[in-house]
Formats: C-alpha cells, structure tokens, sequence
C-alpha cells in the first residue's frame, strides 16, 4: 500500500530541454505538513530504482539473496540476459528463496520444493493438486551500467539514463570504483550537485556564468553549469587555463543524478545512493571515461575527483534543515520535487 502526496500544480514553464526534450511545466511548492515532509526522511521510502548489487556476480541460473531497501531479495539471470527479482520469503513459510536452485527456469525453493516462475507464480510442488494459490512479490529490475537494479514498487514511474555508449559509437570506457557507506540520507548527497554556490565556496571553482535551472519532467531537474578552478596548477592539468569548464548535473527521481561534462574533455559521471539503517546510505559512481589509457583519461578523473572533493565529511555532520534563500532555488526546488514523490507506507 502506498501513500501519494497532492497532485502539484501547474506553474509558469521552462526552457527547451538542450537535447531536445520538451519540459514539463510543474510547480515544486511543499505539499502537506512538516510531519509528512519525505526528503531526507528516514522513516520514508521514495519509490525509485536502487541498485542492489553488481552485474558481474549474478550468473545465469544462479539465484542470489540480498538484503536491500528494507526487504531480502532474490534476483537469477535467465538464459537470455533479463534479471528477475522476487521477495526472497517464500510464500509458504518463509524459507529463503536464495538458498534454492533453478530448475527449468523456474527457481525451487530449498524447504519443500515448491517451484515459482519469474512472475512469481507457484508452477510446480512435488505433492500437492492442484497447485497452492500463492504467489511470490516481483519487483521491475534490469541489468543496466554494470549494475543490478531493482524499482520498488510494480510500475516504474521513470527510466534509467542511457549509457553514453548506447549508440553505434563506443567512445567511453566505464569505470566502477568501490561503492561508499556515508553517514547522511541519499537525498542529500543527489542534491548537493545541485547547490551551486557550495562549488565555489568548498571546492575553489570561478563561475563564468551565472548557473541556469531548468525542470525537464516530473522526474528531472537540470543545473547548466561554467566554470574553471581557481588553482593554477589544476586549471592547466585539467585543461582549464584556455577554455571554462561546461557541464550540466541532473537528478533522476530521488537519488539517483548524471553528470555530463562537455569541455575541456568528455565525461559522464552516474551518482546513486541506497538509503541503510542508521540514517546511512550506500552510494555507488559510475564513471564513463574517454577512451585510451594516458593522460587524457587522468585528467577526466582528477576533474570530477576536485569537485567532489571535501563533499563527504561535510554531509557527514550536515544537520539539515530548511533555511534556503532565494539563491538555493535548484536546491529548493529538488526538495520541494521530492516531498512530492509516492512513498511506501
């Protein structure tokens, strides 16, 4: 069961997309009380894809158990490369659904051998007829930048970004460095990319231009970005000293971001958080790197590497609360966009 928060409602509209997507005129103002607030609420969970493991690991016909985003799930890979993911408690008396094995495409649970389908239908017990009318929760998940994803809830109300590689080109190599635990709600670490003072304030980047803002869809918020560091020494081994650097930052739903560098060189950086007990999260990058080993690709990661640079152990004593001015707008606004996101109950 789940609770959505009042419809927004309709405000002045935005500018063209600069990929060509038409936006989505919204307004973000907080629906409800301060009780029902959801960004950064660790008693809510935003519906939203997570990712609950990595790619590699998950075989084909090989089920495997995770404790994710409140619940134990079981995810297996069939033949053709799609993953399933069900509620790991078997629906008959709760054994764990990844302790059991495949068996024609159907996954048998260790305890007593019921078998249930991708759909998680029971299709098969060794003595019982007809056949139990039980069936196992599903949830959407795909296989998508290395990464397992699972979407909580039966509908997806929005896509995964597209690998820069989706194309005929292949021009980036992707990287997947350790993922992080951090003390602070993953709301607040997607966020951050949209604060645009604290890039000059923490980090020592000049700004060119003033940033600009835009609300692409119910989902998407966008901050266009230009800039160089004010060191030196980083400006030319970045590549900086001759030309700004130009990038933009957007947030997908709750927690998950992309970050697009376009000058001095191409980058493309996915950010996601899990929320975990303790008002903790688990928080995963993806780098999408120029292709070539040398310079060109250390530059690219000592560009982004300067910009996340303190962000950590500042969010980890961050006492958040709502003091925003007129200057936070980008901020504001994402927090206002997800106060306003359907939620578990």
């Amino acid at each position: 069961m789940t609770s959505l928060h009042p419809a927004p409602k309709p405000s002045p509209s935005v500018s063209q997309d600069d990929r060509g997507t038409p936006p989505v005129s919204v307004d973000l103002s907080v629906q409800g009380t301060a009780t029902s607030r959801v960004f950064a609420n660790p008693d809510m969970l935003v519906r939203s894809w997570y990712v609950v493991a990595k790619s590699k690991p998950l075989r084909i016909d090989h089920p495997l158990s995770v404790e994710a985003i409140g619940r134990r799930l079981v995810l297996w890979r069939k033949t053709d490369g799609s993953v399933t993911a069900l509620d790991a408690r078997c629906p008959h008396l709760g054994a764990d659904l990844g302790q059991g094995q495949i068996i024609d495409g159907a996954l048998r649970c260790p305890f007593h051998h019921w078998r249930f389908d991708s759909a998680g239908r029971c299709v098969d017990t060794p003595d019982e007829d007809p056949l139990p009318d039980r069936c196992a929760k599903t949830y959407p998940a795909v296989d998508a930048h290395g990464l397992i994803w699972v979407y909580n809830g039966q509908d997806p109300a929005f896509e995964l970004p597209v690998s820069p590689n989706s194309g005929e080109r292949c021009e980036f190599r992707r990287w997947l460095p350790p993922s992080q635990s951090i003390g602070c709600h993953p709301h607040l670490v997607v966020g951050n990319g949209l604060d645009a003072r604290h890039f000059g304030a923490l980090h020592g980047m000049e700004v060119a231009a003033t940033p600009r803002f835009e609300a692409l869809d119910d989902h998407r918020l966008r901050l266009h970005l230009c800039g160089r560091p004010s060191s030196r020494w980083l400006r030319r081994f970045i590549g900086s000293h001759r030309q700004d650097i130009t990038a933009t930052f957007t947030t997908n739903g709750s927690n998950l971001a992309w970050a697009e560098v376009t000058q001095p060189l191409p980058l493309h950086v996915l950010f996601t958080g899990r929320p975990e007990p303790g008002n903790r999260c688990v928080t995963q990058t993806v780098f999408y790197l120029p292709k070539g080993y040398g310079l060109r690709e250390i530059r690219a990661v000592v560009l982004m590497m300067s910009l996340l640079h303190s962000d950590r152990q500042i969010l980890e004593r961050l006492d958040f609360h709502r003091g925003f001015t007129d200057a936070d707008e980008p901020f504001q606004r994402f927090v206002e966009r997800v106060d306003a996101m359907e939620v578990e109950s």
